[in-house]
């Protein structure tokens, strides 16, 4: 009971996480020690399992899936969206720069723990590493795309949202925001829209089986330079967080500039100083 209390909580920080234009759940997932266990139990929901419940041997599926772990973390995502929506919409609009500043914290100290995970470096994990630097950096040279409510591109928003939501250091909010669809989303799930959220949910279905399948492999087979990949993800996700930036109309991009140094600034700096620390609880205690 207590280990499933724990994975509710850390299904908990995933949701919240996601929530966030910039933050990667997948980052959370991979320092908190449960993101393969994620991968696996994801892949086994296939056609075996189910025909393990079909013969009635429901012990044999439930063992088989990690049932337990799954419904747990399921169960805390959710309940972080569905509860923190409102909240950081609000917080969001309102004290942006803060909540970029916990969250830079955040994914910087994160970088170090991912990347300490890795077992041998070669060259072929030092460019790996900086290629996902630029890809996730890059990100901020697209230009948003306009909202659009049709079922298939609600479908596809899901299935690619999802995908990057359990990719370290890519953020399914972010890509949500270059589909242009992160607010309709989030308005969707304050006034629980299903004609939004169920061809969405459909699409995030189909996208982290299908996804779930090639990380699972990737991860088995070239461990290291995977996790080099993510940890430049998670790297070049700092830029996208950078919390002191202005939307440019002209280009629906942002520039971005150095602080001055008052009072508001410095408490932006605590935050990400927080954000850092938080990381480091995190690891410490996850392990336990």
């Amino acid at each position: 009971m207590k280990s499933i209390f724990i994975y509710i909580i850390k299904g908990f920080v995933m949701g919240a996480a996601n929530v966030i234009p910039g933050v990667s759940g997948g980052t959370m997932a991979l320092v908190m020690g449960i993101y393969e266990r994620l991968i696996n139990s994801i892949n086994k929901l296939n056609f075996y399992a189910l025909k393990k419940i079909l013969s009635g041997d429901i012990k044999l599926f439930v063992k088989d899936t990690d049932l337990y772990f799954i419904i747990s973390i399921t169960i805390g995502i959710l309940l972080s969206i569905f509860s923190l929506s409102i909240l950081l919409e609000y917080l969001f609009e309102t004290h942006k720069i803060l909540v970029l500043s916990y969250f830079f914290g955040l994914i910087f100290a994160s970088v170090y723990f991912v990347g300490k995970t890795i077992k041998k470096y070669s060259p072929l994990s030092v460019f790996l590493f900086l290629f996902g630097f630029i890809i996730a950096g890059g990100m901020i040279f697209i230009s948003p795309s306009s909202s659009n409510s049709s079922y298939l591109h609600l479908i596809i928003s899901g299935a690619v949202a999802m995908c990057s939501m359990i990719l370290p250091g890519l953020s399914g909010s972010f890509v949500l925001l270059l589909l242009g669809n992160y607010e309709l989303l989030i308005c969707a799930i304050n006034d629980l829209n299903f004609s939004i959220l169920v061809p969405f949910g459909i699409g995030a279905l189909l996208g982290i089986i299908l996804f779930a399948k090639l990380l699972q492999f990737i991860f088995k087979t070239f461990r290291n330079n995977t996790i080099s990949l993510l940890t430049g993800f998670i790297f070049g996700s700092l830029i996208i967080l950078w919390p002191w930036k202005i939307e440019n109309t002209d280009s629906n991009g942002f520039n971005y500039f150095i602080p001055n140094l008052n009072q508001d600034t410095f408490i932006a700096f605590i935050l990400i100083l927080l954000g850092a620390l938080s990381v480091v609880l995190i690891e410490k205690y996850s392990k336990n």
